[in-house]
């Protein structure tokens, strides 16, 4: 005996109705994703584009700069020509240090005071015009005559500060108007000998 057909569940009928529904509504929204998709690929389109257009602009301006460093340099390298220091762009070599020359001894500030022998001496005047400039000195203190004898004079000085041979000789000379000439500077000894130097006679 033939089995009887089994019933259709009862929602049968709306589920194939909303699968249809389904399917019917697939092609509008696939013509709204191609018109997405269109308008994005436009949209990078023309960045591509726009991308092109800056990067053929932004050579162009680069062959620009190069041409005018190109003529920049052929102008500083005339230039340097001209003024006859041959190629601008080598470097000078850079000036030796000058060294200082060394320092002058010096004479010392002490209570024995500094002995002066002064030779050449013209005359008792000329004496007492060389104490006169000493005592004028700024570095000097006190200058007293210790002794005179066949033009050769002794003075013992007593300085206040330091003070070097040529200094000591240059004051003098520019106080009494002659030339006198160092023999002899001993800081250590506290010695030092001069000479008077003689002028030349008038023809």
């Amino acid at each position: 005996m033939p089995e009887p057909a089994a019933a259709a569940p009862p929602n049968a009928t709306p589920n194939w109705e909303r699968t249809l529904a389904q399917f019917e509504s697939m092609p509008g929204e696939l013509a709204d994703l191609k018109r997405s998709l269109g308008e994005v690929l436009h949209r990078f389109e023309d960045a591509l584009e726009h991308l092109g257009i800056e990067a053929r602009r932004l050579s162009n301006e680069a062959s620009s700069l190069a041409l005018v460093a190109d003529r920049l340099q052929t102008r500083l390298v005339d230039l340097g020509h001209a003024l006859g220091n041959g190629d601008t762009y080598h470097e000078r070599p850079l000036p030796e240090p000058r060294v200082a020359p060394p320092e002058e001894p010096q004479f010392r500030p002490s209570d024995s005071g500094v002995t002066i022998i002064l030779a050449g001496v013209p005359g008792f005047q000329g004496l007492m015009d060389v104490q006169r400039a000493l005592n004028g000195l700024v570095a000097i203190e006190n200058a007293s005559v210790v002794g005179f004898k066949n033009d050769e004079a002794s003075l013992r000085v007593v300085l206040r500060q330091a003070a070097g041979a040529r200094q000591i000789v240059e004051g003098l000379q520019a106080s009494i108007g002659q030339q006198v000439m160092i023999e002899e500077a001993r800081p250590e000894a506290q010695r030092l000998r001069l000479r008077f130097v003689e002028k030349e006679s008038r023809r």
